[in-house]
Order: structure tokens, then C-alpha cells, then sequence
């Protein structure tokens, strides 16, 4: 039987990559006395050259909040005026000039929102502003709707001006870690993934692989095909595809080494290569308020939407011919199954050919994330049971594993 593995930013960090929404944001900050002035940031933020004593001017800053007191500080210093709402700075005796202020308002709310833990927390909020708009058009009856729609238009364009923006802040820092690590390297921690990669690991401990696939429906004809299978001794007769959702080169050392063992192995990386066009956006066509979006008849609304996105490649049509042509048993590493994906996700569990959906979950020292696994995973479920026949128990599945992709030399 086939495998679809879902690859998401977990697997990076299973790797020790610092690819996480914190490592990022705590990244820009760090670095920004030294980086203000390239073109990049100065397209978020103003900073005036001339005072610029508030960077590091109690501590170190290393994330934003250190940022935030080290400017407070400077302000009751200086005699400056902080806006604590806006996050702006500017001189007491000339409230038109501002020291340091935020130009891209989405990248503002991003920072002051404490709870953005995840990428797809990003792409929500963005949704969440772009539906503000939206139904700001029934806070005022007295205004016309030709009225609304010119004011409306071009907020919505600011806010994909904004939302590009930090995607391009993302590709740049993405771009930063990748020039820092060597992805070829092979030592002896790499192989704990490699052998689960392997198709021919379908056959390893027959009893256990069967009792992933004990509530499916249909598990008689499953264990046929097992048999078949395993009789067949054919490294080429089952295809573990990996549908990636990350931006990075982690998997090629893996793909490539598969496939030099004479496996059936492929690789659709669907939201593109940080190098190239990437997939960032909102991908739930189901939430009760896209039918306001679509209605409004006008396609700077849809900019970033991820099912329009798909469309500009082979790469979504490739998958959906795959799983929809033979039995599949589907694993998850390192993807947490947030809204943003919906309209990918719900396609791929309700497939009539996934038999089985398998979790590998992050073990932290006192708790792990397989629950909010699973509870992710239901909302792309319009039939509850079914979710229930096809999620393999926990007893059955594993921590992924953890390993550390070294630096170049």
C-alpha cells in the first residue's frame, strides 16, 4: 500500500532548524540595529537614522518585548513621547517627527498579538483583518455602497501590500537559515528517519501494521493486499509520496537517497521553494463568511487565497491523480493541521482511498501534542465517524524523531 507523508514546519524543527514563527520574529528584532536600514525592513518600519540610542538601551534586545522596554525606557530618558497603542516614538517639542513608528500596520498587530505561536496563526489573522473589511460595510447604513466599496477596495489593498511584505520577510529569513546549514550531511541520527520513510517498512512487524488499519471498513481487503505485497518482494511496487508544505531543502537528502535504493519515492513540494513563488495565505473556502468575500465581485479580495494559488501549477492536480488511484495509508509529521489548509487537508482525509491517518507527535518533558493533533484534524471532518475508523490510537504511534542537521564548516 502506498504512503502520503505530510510534511510541515515540524519537520524543520525535528531537525533543529530555526524555522518556527518565535525563531523568526525573535530574529528580526535581534538583528534590526544592524539591519534597519536594508530595504526589506525599512518597508515596515521608520527609523530615523539620527536617534537611534533606544536599540539596546537598557538590555540586549533579543526578542520584541525587550525591544519595547529598551524604547519606553529611552523615551522617559530623552524626553520623548511613546505611543503605547501604535508603537511609535517621537519628540516631545515636535509631535510631527517621529524616531521610530511602524509602517506596515499587519506587521504591528502581528507583534502585539501574544498569542501567534504558528505560521498558520499568521495566515488566520490575515483572513481575520481581510473579514473586518468585509463586514465593515454594515457598521454604517448611511453611507453609499459606491462609497464603500472605492474605501473598502483600497484597504484591502494595503493589507495584501502588507501581507506580501512579511511573506517577503519570511522568504529572506528562510533564505538567511539555509545558507547557514548543511543539508547533505549524513550521520548515523539521520537513518531514524530514513527508515520510515522507506516503503518496504510497510512490511516490517506485519501484526502492529494491521492494527493501524483494524476500524477501517474494508481491513479484509487490506490484509489481501498486504500479502500480495509482501510476496511480491518489489521495492517498486508501493510509492511513499512526500507532500511538503515547508519552503526548505530538508527532505532531498532523503528523496535522493531512496531513490538511489531503487524505491518509488516522490516529492511535490505544494507551497513551492523559498528560492522561487511560494503558497502563503488562507486556504478554507468552507468558513461561513468566504461567500461574503466571493460576493463582493472584486479579485483584490481573493489575492491570497491558497486554492487560486494552487492553480498556477501541476503541482495540486499531480497529488490529487495520486491519492486518487490506488490505497493510501497517510502519515503526519510535523504539520499542525491549522484552518489555513482546509481546503487541501479536507480533500486528502475524506479521500475514499485514505485507509489510515498516523500521527507523529512532538514529546515535550511533560506533555505532548498529540491531542491537538487530533483535535485539528476533526475540523476537517464533515463526518466525525469516519475520522474516528481512520486515525490509528496513540498507543500505536510515536514522538518524532529528533535530530540536528549541523552548520557548515
Amino acid at each position: 500500500m502506498n504512503r502520503v507523508f505530510i510534511i510541515g514546519n515540524g519537520f524543520d524543527l525535528a531537525h533543529g532548524l530555526p524555522t518556527s514563527y518565535n525563531h523568526f520574529i525573535n530574529d528580526f528584532w535581534s538583528n534590526l540595529k544592524d539591519d534597519f536600514k536594508k530595504q526589506i525592513n525599512s518597508e515596515l518600519l521608520h527609523i530615523d537614522d539620527s536617534y537611534t540610542g533606544f536599540f539596546d538601551f537598557t538590555k540586549p534586545t533579543k526578542c520584541f518585548n525587550d525591544f519595547i522596554q529598551n524604547i519606553k525606557d529611552y523615551a522617559n530618558e530623552r524626553e520623548c513621547r511613546f505611543d503605547e497603542k501604535k508603537i511609535r516614538l517621537k519628540k516631545s517639542r515636535d509631535q510631527f517627527k517621529f524616531v521610530f513608528e511602524f509602517k506596515n500596520e499587519l506587521f504591528l498587530t502581528i507583534n502585539k498579538n501574544q498569542s501567534i505561536d504558528n505560521w498558520v496563526d499568521i495566515e488566520n489573522l490575515y483572513y481575520s483583518e481581510l473579514k473586518k473589511i468585509v463586514k465593515s460595510k454594515s457598521l454604517d447604513v448611511t453611507e453609499s455602497d459606491e462609497s464603500w466599496a472605492r474605501k473598502s477596495r483600497k484597504r484591502v489593498a494595503i493589507l495584501n501590500k502588507e501581507f506580501k511584505q512579511i511573506e517577503d520577510l519570511l522568504k529572506s529569513y528562510l533564505t538567511k537559515i539555509i545558507d547557514k546549514y548543511n543539508f547533505e550531511s549524513k550521520d548515523d541520527e539521520w537513518m531514524s528517519f530514513y527508515q520510515l520513510f522507506k516503503p518496504i517498512s510497510l512490511f516490517n512487524n506485519e501484526s502492529k501494521l494491521l492494527e493501524e488499519f483494524m476500524d477501517s471498513e474494508d481491513k479484509d481487503s487490506i490484509k489481501l493486499l498486504f500479502d500480495e505485497e509482501k510476496k511480491s518482494n518489489d521495492k517498486t511496487r508501493t510509492t511513499s509520496y512526500f507532500l511538503s508544505f515547508n519552503y526548505t531543502p530538508t527532505l532531498y537528502k532523503y528523496v535522493d537517497s531512496l531513490k538511489k535504493d531503487n524505491y518509488d519515492i516522490r516529492l511535490n513540494q505544494i507551497h513551492g521553494k523559498v528560492e522561487g513563488d511560494v503558497v502563503f495565505g488562507f486556504g478554507d473556502e468552507s468558513d461561513v463568511d468566504y461567500h461574503l468575500i466571493e460576493d463582493i465581485n472584486d479579485n483584490e479580495y481573493l489575492n491570497f487565497f491558497k486554492s487560486f494559488k494552487y492553480l498556477e501549477n501541476k503541482n495540486y492536480n499531480n497529488f490529487l491523480n495520486f491519492i486518487d488511484s490506488e490505497p493510501f495509508q497517510l502519515i503526519i509529521m510535523g504539520h499542525s493541521l491549522g484552518l489555513s489548509d482546509r481546503v487541501l487537508l479536507k480533500t486528502i482525509f475524506e479521500n475514499e482511498n485514505c485507509k489510515s491517518i498516523k500521527a507523529y507527535y512532538h514529546q515535550g518533558n511533560y506533555d505532548d501534542n498529540f491531542r491537538d493533533i487530533i483535535q485539528n484534524m476533526s475540523r476537517h471532518f464533515s463526518d466525525k465517524s469516519l475520522m474516528r475508523k481512520k486515525v490509528v490510537n496513540k498507543l500505536l504511534c510515536k514522538p518524532l524523531p529528533q535530530i540536528q542537521i549541523p552548520l557548515k564548516s
